[in-house]
């Protein structure tokens, strides 16, 4: 079993909630996506497990995987890369050496804006399932996310973010979130919802992603209608050293979908 921790992290003025998972001597950094911000306020056990002995079970021999959450109570008009500055005061204050950095969807967005504004602390970098920007859907969607959020309507927004899987799953979802109704949790701090829509509708990455100097994989799938192949390939050209990986039928959650090739593309990345 490996090594798990979880807690809040103090830095630069903010606390951040954080999960540890992993015995590896190379530290890979998470930025989860939009739905950071629609988790409770402490990190737990059931979290700690999940990520260890599932989602990054095939990297904790060879990583540290440190998974770091936003810090809860956004101010009004953070940007992606205000959030990119409060990582790195995290980042620095717990990794030694230029880690691996994973940004996934939202978190991708912040990435691009960490990498060109904080090198130093970044030797690889994957932007997943993440563009230099919202494709045309995807407005429309965060925006709807942001209207059901400022009306607290939390059922229709974990339903509505259901939809962002492919396949059988996209129609199961949401009737059986739909269904659960009351039992869904409430964010821990409802603000941030929307605080992080309007981010991510303001980013913009084509000038952070042009000066990203670490070697960068884009990562995604050709069924994503979020963050469609077009927005991916424009990412990938507009990085200097950058490659991109495309999942056959996959979409905007590829990491869930099609997690074993994923992991394959993603580790054969970072060990090159």
């Amino acid at each position: 079993m490996p090594t798990i921790d979880y807690g809040h992290l103090d830095a630069g003025g903010n606390r951040f909630p954080y999960y540890l998972v992993g015995d590896g001597p190379t530290p890979l950094v998470v930025f989860s996506g939009l739905n950071d911000a629609l988790q409770p306020a402490d990190p737990s056990r059931l979290g700690a497990e999940y990520l260890g002995r599932w989602l990054f079970r095939r990297y904790t021999d060879d990583y540290t995987v440190l998974v770091l959450s936003r810090p809860r109570d956004l101010p009004r008009g953070t940007t992606t890369r205000d959030m990119a500055d409060d990582y790195a005061d995290a980042v620095a204050a717990t990794v030694d050496d230029p880690a691996s950095v994973l940004g996934v969807s939202m978190g991708g967005l912040i990435a691009q804006h960490f990498a060109a504004d904080h090198p130093e602390l970044v030797d690889r970098l994957v932007v997943g399932t993440a563009g230099v920007r919202l494709g045309r859907e995807e407005r429309q969607v965060v925006d709807r996310w942001r209207r059901l959020a400022e009306a607290d309507d939390w059922t229709a927004l974990y339903a509505d973010s259901a939809d962002a899987y492919v396949g059988l799953r996209r129609h199961l979802y949401p009737p059986l979130v739909r269904r659960l109704g009351g039992a869904m949790p409430t964010p821990a701090a409802p603000s941030d919802v929307v605080a992080s829509c309007v981010a991510c509708l303001a980013h913009e990455g084509t000038h952070p992603c042009s000066r990203v100097k670490a070697p960068t994989l884009v990562l995604g799938g050709t069924e994503d209608r979020y963050f469609p192949p077009s927005t991916l390939r424009e990412a990938a050209s507009t990085l200097p050293d950058g490659r991109l990986e495309l999942l056959d039928g996959a979409g905007h959650l590829a990491l869930a979908e099609q997690g074993a090739v994923w992991d394959r593309a993603l580790l054969d990345f970072l060990g090159g």
